[in-house]
């Protein structure tokens, strides 16, 4: 990972403690009410992006984690890759040992929130934020980015599998999708250049009891500064037995940062 100091960085006057899980992966808490939000950040990505959206959760209401994947935020481990993304996630989950109300994923993280979802089901809710639909579309659009042949194409993605140990089958997030029942909030922006807004919208087809958000001109990253966006995201945080919970029917495109339902 390449991340820069400024993404590193944690604001000591809004976390209370951050804990080391083992295997070069971290946890930032802020105590506060009775409701858990996990949050997991993208490749390069850190706590400084997320500040606004979670600044915006009552300290009342909810309790904040913040989980750092190998080589980013405190860590500075040489290596990462889904493998690990999906390892820290784990080790979060068990160290909180308590009922979890919401995971947050952007980008890899949504990933890995997703394949930590189909295997033990700990969330009661997700956010999928700009999330891949499968694995192996990351690694082929990054393969033809550097002009790889084929057979260097395909030594790229074999010796992806070898390191992190995981077939790409695996990470396909659409196959175990119908899976998850979890109500999912699925927002992705339109012009999104990174991860394609039809990885997005797949997801959404995929899932049982998913929303879809779609946000326009947003790109990636600064989605997550959006004010109509965290608002959306909180108030689905707090939704119980609301329309937030209602699965959609189809997806039908507004204004920018509306909801297709």
């Amino acid at each position: 990972p390449r991340v820069t100091p400024a993404m590193r960085a944690i604001d000591n006057a809004w976390v209370d403690e951050t804990i080391a899980l083992g295997e070069e992966a971290y946890l930032s808490v802020r105590h506060g009410g009775p409701l858990r939000v996990l949050v997991m950040h993208g490749w390069n990505s850190g706590l400084p992006a997320f500040h606004k959206m979670l600044e915006a959760f009552d300290r009342a209401r909810f309790s904040l984690y913040f989980v750092h994947a190998p080589g980013h935020g405190p860590s500075h481990a040489l290596v990462s890759h889904p493998a690990r993304f999906i390892a820290a996630l784990e080790q979060a989950i068990a160290h909180i040992d308590q009922p979890i109300d919401v995971a947050i994923g952007h980008s890899m993280g949504a990933g890995a929130v997703n394949f930590v979802q189909a295997r033990s089901q700990p969330f009661k809710r997700m956010v999928l934020i700009s999330g891949p639909a499968r694995m192996a579309n990351v690694l082929n659009r990054f393969a033809r980015f550097l002009r790889l042949g084929a057979k260097a194409h395909q030594a790229f993605l074999e010796q992806m599998v070898s390191t992190t140990g995981i077939a790409l089958q695996s990470l396909d997030f659409v196959q175990f999708a119908p899976g998850i029942l979890a109500p999912v909030l699925v927002i992705h922006d339109r012009y999104d250049r990174e991860i394609p807004y039809d990885e997005g919208v797949a997801l959404y087809h995929a899932l049982p009891s998913a929303r879809l958000f779609t946000t326009h001109r947003l790109g990636h990253r600064k989605l997550l500064q959006d004010e109509a966006l965290i608002d959306e995201i909180v108030a689905f945080a707090s939704a119980k037995g609301s329309r937030h919970d209602a699965p959609s029917s189809q997806s039908r495109l507004h204004a920018p940062c509306t909801v297709a339902s």
